[in-house]
């Protein structure tokens, strides 16, 4: 019989609900029947593609044994990470603060029922002791007789994680800056040399991360700050270092085992240093925040390679990640049939059965098949391992050829995919990542001139404010026409963006309404009034054991930079103090962060470029029938670093730089700096 997660609206929770442990939801019921039983709560935390959970879900969770004592000793709660990104963020730090390392998923803690403060935090757990972890069982044992017998240790380790957890959110004195600075800047880029891996691209060693803020950082400096934006920012040519471990990296993603080179799209990250072999999750925020860096290196460095790489990436998106509400998808599973990477990765005689012997011998030196087994021994995981003109040259024929043929077997071979069983779907819509995507198509149509990938953007956008925005407020995640829980900073800061970024393509006085009511949320419920900077839950939301307010980035960007920048652009759109006053308080509230750890902030210190040295803004009123004729004039100012934003209605009743254009008529330009803008000008000749 289902338990209660059977109601859950998380794909990841309804993957419990046939386990015969006694799982909770978080909330009022399953706190207060802890307190009266005065039961320690079993927490686990984790998120649908999740191989990890997975495991431990079959090994444990669906072992009638260790259910048994489970609902015995505790009251179980399960977590969706996504859906609760706050009690993530909180129990993370705990796990951290007890265990003096870093966290992930599953995330398995042990709180005390009376205060939710974590006795014991850990995450995987195996049924048998191994790898020097106890086993699941033993540790359900284990800790429960430690928590009876031992009061007064769980109540002063209470309170020392408390004041830990306080002294975290809490306004650092160094934050009191009198000025800002863009020394952080200059610090990141020299840190860089101690963490950047130049032959192969990517942070450190095994196991790979994508790092996007960091290459968004880099490409920014390289493309939009060198002439616009001031003398004090750093100036990257093509030949700095920075700047070629950035080509470096964007190479080696794309033509490695990261990018899926039959359908597209990138999976979450690398288990070895020269990007080879994948966890193959496929995350929707990971390919967010990867597609515009693509499209506009493709741009910036000239490169075909790059632009079809986003072009890839896009398909993916549109053809398996897009619901037909126009809103996207969570994430796919990297596991299908019970094995990890079983649905993408092929054996020789795959490619002999159902290639022909041109086309096999072809796709087989492409992708790496004429070389030993790089998945488990016995399989291949494919790679990009030759270019075209060295193909060409190995097969006698032309590259046109090579393309022709390339484009054929790719054909096949998802043909036969798509006759494997899928990896699970995450269907449900978050927010947050939605907004990613929403900016990401709006910023990439916009690189590379693809009307539709704006349209998209659009189309996302109004979902969005048709299912997720509420009497002024916003919502997390919808999933099954059901829209549900209040949202957080990053739900607000990235729609936010967002909103600007469509408003980057062809927008109107409507979408500038819209993003300042997003800004008026964001300064009513999460603005620091005291010190600055913005928390990460809303004022009236559920209480935790802590309120978290960061500056440091995730595997997404941090949501206070983004605020800053968004609000930054805004206020200077419409002329509102309150905007770029909040941007400033929050950079101050930052600076400390900025300065001592500038390497872990690099979304921040976009936002503090943005702030200090300003690009120059392009404001285009027209027609929509006009819009194409100024197309090569924009991207000529797009590529100069300019951000653009176009109007395709009266800008009305707005004051700031929209006020500036009302006497004019339509297909007029304003190339303005701050809040000042020059004459107006028609299409260049």
């Amino acid at each position: 019989m289902p338990n209660r997660l059977a109601h859950a609206t998380s794909p990841y929770l309804q993957q419990h609900q046939n386990n015969p442990v006694d799982w909770f939801e978080w909330g009022p019921s399953a706190l207060e029947l802890a307190r009266r039983s005065d039961k320690p709560i079993l927490l686990s935390i984790g998120y649908a593609a999740c191989h990890w959970c997975h495991v431990m879900a079959h090994e444990s969770f669906e072992d009638v044994e260790t259910a048994e004592l489970m609902n015995q000793l505790y009251v179980n709660i399960k977590v969706d990470r996504e859906e609760r990104p706050d009690l993530d963020k909180v129990y993370q730090l705990a796990h951290q603060a007890l265990t003096r390392r870093g966290g992930g998923w599953p995330l398995t803690l042990l709180l005390n029922p009376h205060t939710h403060m974590p006795f014991f935090a850990g995450t995987y757990f195996p049924p048998q002791r191994r790898h020097g972890l106890p086993s699941f069982k033993e540790l359900l044992v284990g800790a429960r007789q430690w928590f009876v017998e031992n009061p007064n240790d769980i109540a002063e380790q209470d309170l020392a994680l408390r004041k830990f957890l306080a002294a975290h959110a809490s306004a650092s004195p160094e934050a009191v800056a009198p000025v800002l600075s863009l020394q952080p800047i200059h610090a990141a880029l020299a840190s860089l040399t101690n963490y950047v891996d130049l032959t192969h691209g990517g942070l450190g060693h095994a196991p790979k991360f994508p790092h996007a803020p960091d290459l968004r950082l880099l490409l920014a400096l390289h493309q939009r700050l060198a002439g616009s934006r001031g003398d004090e920012l750093p100036h990257l040519d093509d030949k700095s270092l920075p700047i070629a471990w950035l080509r470096t990296t964007l190479d080696a993603m794309q033509q490695g085992g990261l990018n899926d080179h039959l359908a597209g799209g990138f999976y979450r990250y690398c288990v070895d240093a020269h990007w080879g072999i994948p966890h193959f999750e496929k995350m929707l925020y990971d390919n967010a925040l990867l597609l515009p860096l693509y499209a506009q290196a493709a741009v910036v460095f000239d490169s075909p390679q790059y632009a079809q790489c986003a072009r890839n990436t896009v398909q993916w998106l549109l053809s398996e990640m897009l619901d037909a509400n126009s809103g996207f998808y969570s994430s796919l599973d990297a596991d299908s049939e019970g094995e990890e990477g079983k649905f993408y990765v092929w054996q020789r005689s795959d490619f002999a059965r159902l290639l022909s012997t041109e086309e096999a011998e072809l796709a087989s030196a492409a992708f790496g098949l004429d070389q030993p087994a790089n998945f488990e021994e016995h399989h291949w995981h494919l790679q990009r391992r030759r270019a075209l003109p060295e193909l060409a040259k190995r097969l006698k024929i032309s590259v046109e050829e090579v393309e022709q043929l390339l484009t054929s077997a790719r054909s096949k071979l998802l043909v036969e995919r798509a006759t494997r069983v899928r990896p699970g779907l995450d269907d449900k819509q978050l927010t947050a990542w939605n907004a990613l995507v929403i900016s990401a198509l709006a910023r990439a149509g916009a690189w590379l001139q693809e009307p539709t990938w704006c349209t998209a953007a659009q189309r996302a956008l109004d979902f969005v404010q048709q299912q997720l925005w509420r009497d002024g407020r916003l919502l997390v995640s919808h999933r099954a026409g059901i829209s549900a829980l209040p949202a957080y900073l990053d739900d607000y800061s990235y729609l936010l963006e967002a909103t600007l970024e469509v408003l980057g393509n062809q927008g109107n006085t409507r979408l500038v309404s819209f993003a300042c009511a997003l800004a008026d949320a964001l300064l009513t419920h999460f603005f620091d009034t005291q010190h600055g900077g913005f928390f990460f839950t809303a004022h009236d939301h559920e209480q935790l054991i802590q309120r978290p307010r960061t500056f440091t980035d995730d595997a997404i960007p941090n949501g206070n930079a983004v605020a800053i920048r968004a609000l930054h652009r805004l206020g200077t759109l419409v002329g509102e103090s309150r905007y770029t006053d909040a941007a400033e308080a929050s950079l101050l509230a930052a600076s400390a962060d900025y300065t001592r750890s500038p390497h872990a902030c690099m979304s921040g210190l976009l936002a503090l470029a943005d702030v200090m040295a300003p690009a120059a803004h392009l404001v285009l009123r027209c027609s929509a029938s006009e819009l194409p004729s100024w197309q090569t004039h924009l991207q000529a100012e797009r590529r100069a670093g300019v951000e653009i934003y176009v109007l395709l209605d009266d800008p009305q009743r707005y004051p700031g730089l929209l006020a500036q254009m009302r006497d004019s008529g339509p297909g007029m330009a304003y190339r303005c700096a701050g809040m000042q803008c020059g004459a107006p000008y028609s299409l260049p000749t």
